[in-house]
Formats: structure tokens, sequence, C-alpha cells
């Protein structure tokens, strides 16, 4: 009989990440790669989550971004706020049905937005809190995964941010796959357990689907 209570179900990652490592984490936007996050992070125990999506649910993220159809037109934070309460209701769950505000920022934070505009103004506001940055980056066959924990890795993460005009535009019906999605959203999880235990972590880890290759760096 599983007691959720006692956290029985999460006997089997114990011994890989320790409950009493984990803190809280923030993750903005909460779409293809920002909602796998949400989930896995409530599944590994992480006792507080913060959610910040100012959109909703429409019926084009049913596919990319793993929604269900008795989710359209609700926030996109209340319907991962729903699943995580499902999960574990334990777990404290804070919800920003708005666009990016530095005030958000608590724990750990990942970005999971599709603008380099709003992922400058999220690492200046790490910056300035000094809190661990873990950014998701996708299109439909590949990843990036940045992670940037103190000073110096955010400068120099800070030069992956290239002007948006220079960014590679796909077309609309070949912007992400769930499968991408998924496997972005764990390296992440991966580099924030990395986090919590002083693991060594890369500054940037690539991946490439269709080739079913990955590799560290440029």
């Amino acid at each position: 009989m599983v007691s959720i209570g006692d956290m029985e179900f999460r006997l089997r990652s114990r011994g890989i990440v320790p409950q009493e490592s984990l803190g809280t984490c923030t993750i903005i936007g909460v779409g293809a790669i920002g909602s796998q996050v949400a989930i896995g992070l409530a599944r590994l125990g992480v006792p507080h989550i913060v959610l910040v999506d100012f959109d909703t649910v429409d019926d084009v993220n049913i596919g990319i971004q793993g929604f269900n159809r008795d989710e359209i037109d609700s926030p996109k934070v209340e319907a991962i706020r729903k699943r995580i309460e499902a999960i574990d209701k334990e777990i404290t769950v804070s919800t920003y049905e708005e666009k990016y505000n530095p005030l958000h920022l608590v724990g750990t934070v990942f970005s999971c937005v599709d603008s380099i505009k709003v992922r400058r103004r999220i690492v200046e506001g790490c910056s300035k809190e000094n809190l661990p940055y873990i950014d998701c980056r996708m299109s439909s066959q590949s990843f990036q995964v940045y992670t940037a924990r103190d000073p110096g890795e955010r400068i120099l993460y800070s030069k992956s941010l290239f002007p948006a005009l220079e960014a590679y535009q796909e077309g609309c019906t070949s912007r992400g796959t769930i499968y991408c999605a998924m496997i972005c959203a764990g390296y992440a999880i991966a580099a924030y357990k990395g986090i919590r235990l002083g693991e060594e972590v890369p500054l940037r880890f690539n991946g490439d689907v269709l080739n079913f290759d990955t590799w560290e760096g440029e």
C-alpha cells in the first residue's frame, strides 16, 4: 500500500536525490518544456514550486505541449497546479497568471520561454538575487540546456543571448515535438539535481534528437 504522507512512492529515487537536498523552484513559462519540468520536479519531491505564465491552453497545445482537451481555455499555470496537487497535495504551488516579473524569482529558476528578450530579463533578475539559473531552449528536433549557478557562469551564459532577429525561425507546423520537450526537461531536472548536490554541471548541454546525438559546450 503506497502511503503518500510517508512519500513511499519516491523511495526508488531517494538514494540518488535525497529529499532534504531539494528546495524551491520557479518555472517561468509552463508550455512544452516548462510543464514537463514542473511535473518532473513534483515527482522528484520539490516542496515548493512557483509557476509563471500568462497564457491559456489552446487546442494547438494538445500535441506539442502535452495538455489535455479538458484543459483547453484554462490558464496553463492552473492546469499544471492541478496536476501537481494530484501527485502530492503536500507540495506548495504558487501560480502567477501573468508575464514575467522579477518579484516572481525565488529558489532555483528555470527559464522555459521562447523570447531572448525575456531570457535576458530573467537572468538579470537572477544575477541581482544571486539565484541559480537553468535555461531550456528547443526547436523541433534539438535542444539546449544552459546552467548558470554563480556570477561567472551567468556572464558566460549572457554571451548566448543573441539578438532575436538572428534566431532561426521554423515553420509554424514544425516548431516543436513533445518528445524533444520531454528529453530537454529531463536534462534540465538533472541539472537541478546537480546544482543541489554540488555536482559538476556543464554550462551548456546540447541534444540532437534527429541524429541521436548529445554533447557539451558550443
